[in-house]
């Protein structure tokens, strides 16, 4: 099951109602209302091994600088296809 939301505002508000169902987040650095790293940091409040793929348009060393290291965390830039996506999901679930 896929649970989506519009902005990161209403991401977080998403996985507050769900955490005891997600297993993974896929996170965009760039979102209106809350951008990515500030959602990646409240996420970490709440779950500090929640699996997150963090998609960006922009430079992955450039995002990894933004972020702390996180052994629970892959980068993924954009343009993707499905089997780059697939592959970091089978990465971080077991």
């Amino acid at each position: 099951d896929v649970l989506e939301a519009g902005d990161g505002i209403e991401g977080l508000a998403t996985f507050r109602a769900n955490r005891e169902a997600l297993s993974l987040v896929i996170l965009d650095m760039t979102m209106p209302g809350m951008g990515g790293a500030e959602v990646f940091a409240r996420l970490r409040e709440d779950h500090a091994t929640l699996p997150v793929i963090v998609a960006s348009g922009y430079a992955a060393s450039d995002q990894a600088a933004s972020l702390p290291p996180d052994p629970f965390v892959r980068y993924l830039q954009k343009p993707f296809g499905i089997r780059m996506l697939l592959h970091l999901v089978d990465e971080l679930l077991p």
